[in-house]
């Protein structure tokens, strides 16, 4: 299931990417979107005029087209990046709690400017850093809270030349550039088991909170047109967060070879839609795009914005999950009506663990919503035909208003 709070967006990076997001909202549409037929029954009879869904539109949205420009294009690769970079549960299932990061917590899509880039590393040691031929990258972070914490990014460059020369210049600068805070802490090359190609950096930090010193590892290993980037942090000694990196890249290597390269100068052609299922989805308000909005996922894509990776995989895997959009909400395909209701059902289950699940959206059979117990926002799941869905609003109101909105998005003919 959707992270609460995704789409929060820090001001240096949604500056960096305001175009590209806003392009990718507004292009010329051809085409036609298409709805894919069921092969069992949904839930409950619904009767569509008597669903209240406010303002929000209830007709899907005309063809979305290609993406126009390149660097429209180049977002939406790195948004397809997600399906074949490795999440950290899969490395240690215990590493599940996104950590916050860019725009949105545990993820997020780095499109072709190296600004992007600079959020990974101290102002000095970014400056040093030659990124020539960098095209877009990906990246996901979660932790084990107060024991570790592992990030795994995916940048690509034009060439293996490029990704050779930016891996060894990263290390360098990590080298060179030490966290300037007095006394300068102190930086070492590391060695990562199993993988001679792979150039790493160790300095260790106190934590605040335990006053125990953590490790810190960040590794840089060039693969072909890429540079697999990971950082692992842990308390003691480094060669355990060594030890994980090069589970990471175990994972990494062989995924990351199964990537469809799509030549950059072909980005302005790539479909902005390829399943016909965002022009089916809530839009993204206005104003609040980030790099990871209208994106199209498989399952494993999927996980990487998600609250509970482990146990969602599981939960796709039982529904047949084949794809899923993130515009204005999260939509999910599964194999068919009664599968789509099984995942809702899956969701609630969920759901359950944060508190009770006690409203509906008044008048749609099957649906369930959630008041956090902070009382910020509110969760509503449901279904229609083969598909599920997850609404996330600031009041019941509105989580009930869009939920009906979507429903009748995905069952207009």
């Amino acid at each position: 299931m959707r992270n609460r709070g995704t789409g929060l967006v820090m001001g240096a990076l949604a500056a960096a990417t305001a175009m590209a997001v806003t392009a990718g909202c507004s292009s010329t549409m051809d085409g036609a979107a298409t709805k894919s037929p069921s092969t069992s029954a949904a839930v409950g009879a619904v009767e569509a005029s008597q669903l209240d869904h406010g303002n929000y539109a209830i007709e899907p949205r005309q063809p979305l087209g290609e993406a126009g420009k390149a660097e429209v294009g180049a977002l939406l690769e790195a948004q397809r990046l997600a399906n074949y970079v490795t999440g950290p549960w899969e490395v240690d299932p215990a590493l599940a709690t996104p950590v916050p990061f860019g725009m949105g917590p545990g993820s997020l899509a780095l499109p072709g400017d190296t600004k992007m880039l600079s959020v990974f590393f101290l102002p000095e040691q970014f400056a040093a850093m030659n990124l020539a031929g960098y095209v877009n990258g990906f990246a996901t972070a979660r932790s084990l809270p107060k024991q570790r914490i592992l990030r795994n990014t995916v940048l690509r460059f034009t060439d293996a030349a490029a990704a050779s020369a930016a891996a060894t210049s990263m290390a360098q600068a990590m080298l060179a550039h030490p966290d300037p805070l007095p006394p300068p802490i102190p930086s070492s090359v590391i060695a990562i088991p199993g993988h001679p190609e792979s150039q790493a950096v160790a300095h260790p930090f106190t934590d605040p909170e335990s006053n125990q010193t953590w490790y810190l590892v960040d590794s840089f290993t060039a693969r072909g047109p890429y540079v697999l980037m990971v950082r692992a942090q842990q308390g003691g000694p480094p060669e355990p967060s060594a030890a994980l990196i090069a589970k990471t890249l175990d994972l990494q290597g062989p995924a990351i070879d199964k990537y469809n390269l799509v030549d950059p100068a072909q980005f302005a052609t790539v479909p902005r839609d390829p399943s016909g299922l965002l022009a089916r989805a809530i839009p993204v308000r206005k104003g609040s795009g980030t790099p990871n909005s209208n994106i199209t996922l498989d399952p494993h894509g999927l996980l990487t914005f998600d609250g509970d990776p482990v146990n969602s995989a599981k939960m796709y895997s039982d529904a047949g999950v084949d794809l899923g959009v993130s515009a204005g909400d999260f939509v999910y395909r599964a194999k068919d009506a009664g599968a789509a209701t099984g995942l809702v059902n899956a969701m609630v289950t969920t759901m359950q663990a944060d508190g009770p699940v006690n409203e509906t959206v008044p008048n749609l059979p099957g649906s369930h919503c959630q008041k956090a117990a902070a009382g910020t926002s509110v969760t509503c799941v449901a279904s229609a035909d083969r598909y599920a869905y997850q609404i996330n609003a600031h009041t019941l109101k509105d989580a009930q208003q869009q939920a009906a909105a979507q429903y009748l998005l995905l069952t207009a003919k």
